[in-house]
């Protein structure tokens, strides 16, 4: 009797000095880890697509006839309009780009309070 009554007191300190974290923060924390890893690669891709874009369209390539597509009137445009469509291709995917690359963590003090 005596030796179970050390067993659980035991594991009762042993529980309060550990604080084993229930299994839902553990898959929380791990879901929230997967996600900010896609949203950092999305970003990451509007990024490399902005620059491959902005090439493109500077060198006056058509890559839809390297795919075997018609050209849509979109980039007919882009290719008469270089500098505009290069500027809003560029101001547009930054604005996507760092919504996806923001964290959104910040503090705001006030008189050393949060």
């Amino acid at each position: 009797m005596k030796r179970n009554l050390w067993v659980l007191v035991l594991v009762l300190v042993l529980e309060q000095t550990v604080r084993i974290k229930p299994p839902e923060t553990r898959t929380r924390r791990f879901i929230l880890k997967r996600l900010l890893f896609l949203l950092r690669f999305v970003g990451n891709m509007i990024s490399y697509l902005k620059l491959i874009s902005i090439l493109l369209m500077i060198s006056g390539q058509n890559p839809f006839t390297l795919l075997g597509t018609d050209t849509p009137a979109v980039w007919a445009w882009s290719q008469n309009n270089k500098i505009f469509s290069c500027l809003m291709a560029f101001f547009i995917c930054n604005l996507m780009e760092t919504h996806f690359l923001s964290t959104g963590a910040f503090e705001v003090t006030l008189n050393g309070e949060c």
